[in-house]
């Protein structure tokens, strides 16, 4: 669906909800054309209970800039790169090896990323920020802490990217991230698979981290590691990604949960170290399947030799 345009509306009833504590009528209704699996749109109606500040009744056509939508079959085609986008997959560029082995040289621009999803997380070259991506959009988190709404020909060294298709979860108060996590982990016995979680509200602390650009010569990813810079935020309303990798994948990507968080006003963000949840909605979506590109047009990649493996827990858990 139109994300964008059905968060405004989803966001006017939850602003009022928790500063008034009143009621809502709320009701949001598909329309389907005969058998298509795809809706056509959704009847969005709001009305509360107490006085008339929130009242509406809209239709919102599920279209999407830059996408062909299928609606007899369910399928999402790219129009930049003519590639169906498949929501039970998630799409990798690079592994975390190379990265702790200092391949940093970016390997594929946002524009091309983004023919593989619409909502990810990763790093530019030189490990250069913490990047988030919703709505087709990329935001990079510089030294900083700030968001910037990123070029298209930015170019990324590492990013986790899917077509965003998540389900509802719950709402969760007054809980520690970790635990959070732990919870939708247990709940839908994720142990095994990759998978996603995403969050959307208050965060009544939240700590992240970010990082300068660097340059040839590359520092080690241990020397990036100690002069990253972190940031501290409370009662800040945002969005978290986050991705989970199975155990055995450590190495390719980052075994447990890796996050990212954007804040609504994109003045604070990064890498998540800790949070604390005051009140947010939260989503989760599966992958049956895990594709992962390699930069086989790179000297440095073919030549390098990734096979010392030995120190790449600690130093994943320094910078992760």
């Amino acid at each position: 669906m139109n994300q964008e345009t059905m968060v405004q509306y989803e966001n006017q009833v939850a602003d009022y909800l928790r500063l008034t504590k009143n009621h809502v009528r709320y009701r949001v209704t598909p329309y389907y054309k005969d058998n298509e699996l795809l809706c056509r749109g959704v009847q969005m109606e709001a009305q509360n209970v107490e006085d008339s500040t929130i009242s509406y009744n809209v239709f919102i056509y599920n279209v999407e800039d830059g996408y062909t939508l299928d609606y007899a079959t369910g399928n999402t085609k790219n129009d930049y790169g003519g590639i169906f986008l498949d929501k039970m997959r998630l799409f990798q560029n690079g592994t975390m090896q190379m990265l702790s082995e200092g391949l940093l040289d970016g390997t594929i621009t946002l524009q091309e990323l983004l023919k593989y999803g619409d909502t990810g997380i990763g790093t530019g070259e030189g490990i250069d920020g913490e990047l988030v991506i919703l709505d087709n959009t990329g935001y990079k988190i510089d030294e900083n802490g700030t968001a910037k709404e990123l070029d298209k020909n930015f170019n990324v060294v590492f990013a986790d990217i899917h077509q965003s298709n998540y389900e509802y979860f719950d709402n969760f108060e007054n809980i520690d991230l970790s635990h959070l996590m732990e919870q939708v982990k247990k709940n839908i016995n994720g142990e095994n698979y990759f998978f996603s979680i995403k969050l959307h509200g208050l965060f009544t602390k939240v700590k992240t981290r970010s990082t300068r650009k660097y340059s040839k010569p590359y520092p080690s990813l241990e020397e990036i590691a100690k002069n990253q810079i972190e940031f501290y935020a409370e009662n800040i309303y945002g969005t978290l990604i986050s991705y989970y990798t199975p155990i055995i994948y450590q190495g390719v990507a980052v075994a447990g949960f890796h996050s990212h968080f954007i804040s609504d006003d994109k003045s604070m963000g990064g890498h998540v170290i800790s949070a604390n949840i005051g009140s947010v909605e939260t989503c989760y979506q599966k992958f049956e399947s895990f594709t992962q590109k390699f930069p086989l047009d790179s000297n440095s990649f073919t030549n390098a030799d990734l096979s010392n493996t030995q120190n790449l827990d600690s130093i994943i858990k320094n910078v992760e």
